[in-house]
């Protein structure tokens, strides 16, 4: 699975976008009409959500913490999170009403189903992007996906009045620009901001999940890409709350933080650990300590 498919199933989906007038609380509604995978309320006591939330606070804090140290870990971990995603989409978008099971009271199994059918996507990817053979792949994915998470945290700022034309543009650009620009300067800061930007996106969306549930930025993920005809009567729109707000803004902040911390800290750990790039990175480093000390035997002249 080429990495590009993130960019373009989202592409597809916003393409498609209604805007109309937001009734909030419908996502619960939404979610009793077919299932999505977030479980149903008490979401506190639901399976499915707390797997979903808690992996995405788990991963989102590894890389914005160890996303330039990582490396294959990082490059499978971006694989991962692009086939978990492309694996939603189409899951959400083609499934009945009844799910994977005629019972209509299995809402939890259905849900699990879903969390586990999403899950080993992302096993394979990060089996798969963490290979000899793959691991470029999964560093253009983590690339695109720092692109998407960018796009997502700028036109879920916004209400559902902003065209659907300007939404799918914004995510188009800036997760094929993530596909090219971050893996591109990889050797400087591309890897750091791209893995800083997907681990903040996916850390404030874990805590967003436990407090605003299925009413905050889940909401509006699913209003972007969910076009299931028995779900769209109860997504209508989207209105981030204030809360929410604050958790997309706080993404921003967060980046700049982990990019700096993680530009200091790992600054003598090149992104790429082959033999190859070991020594290109080493003798860069030479050749800037050889420069400071002739500049430096210039200045005593």
């Amino acid at each position: 699975m080429e990495p590009a498919v993130v960019a373009l199933s989202v592409l597809l989906s916003l393409a498609h976008a209604q805007p109309t007038t937001l009734q909030p609380r419908q996502s619960a509604l939404a979610s009793d009409l077919a299932s999505d995978g977030s479980g149903s309320s008490p979401y506190l006591h639901s399976p499915p959500f707390l797997l979903f939330a808690i992996e995405s606070l788990v991963i989102g804090a590894f890389l914005v913490v160890f996303g330039k140290r990582a490396w294959k870990t990082t490059t499978g971990l971006g694989l991962g999170l692009a086939l978990e995603l492309v694996t939603w989409i189409i899951i959400v978008n083609v499934l009945p009403a009844k799910g994977f099971s005629s019972a209509s009271s299995d809402e939890g199994r259905k849900d699990i189903i879903i969390w586990a059918i999403v899950s080993a996507a992302g096993l394979l990817g990060l089996a798969l992007g963490s290979a000899p053979w793959f691991w470029y792949s999964g560093m253009v994915a983590i690339g695109g996906c720092g692109g998407l998470s960018l796009a997502l945290s700028i036109v879920m700022m916004a209400n559902d009045d902003l065209p659907a034309v300007a939404r799918w543009i914004i995510v188009g650009v800036l997760t094929a620009a993530g596909l090219v620009i971050f893996p591109l300067f990889q050797k400087n800061i591309g890897m750091v901001v791209a893995t800083a930007l997907t681990g903040s996106f996916l850390l404030f969306l874990g805590i967003d999940l436990f407090v605003n549930k299925t009413d905050g930025m889940s909401l509006g993920l699913r209003y972007a890409m969910d076009h299931n005809s028995v779900h769209r009567p109860a997504l209508t729109g989207y209105s981030p709350s204030t809360s929410t707000r604050v958790f997309l803004a706080l993404i921003w902040v967060v980046t700049i933080i982990a990019s700096v911390f993680q530009a200091f800290v790992w600054r003598h750990a090149p992104f790429i650990r082959t033999y190859r790039y070991l020594n290109d990175f080493e003798n860069e480093a030479m050749e800037q300590q050889l420069n400071r000390e002739v500049n430096g035997t210039r200045r005593t002249l």
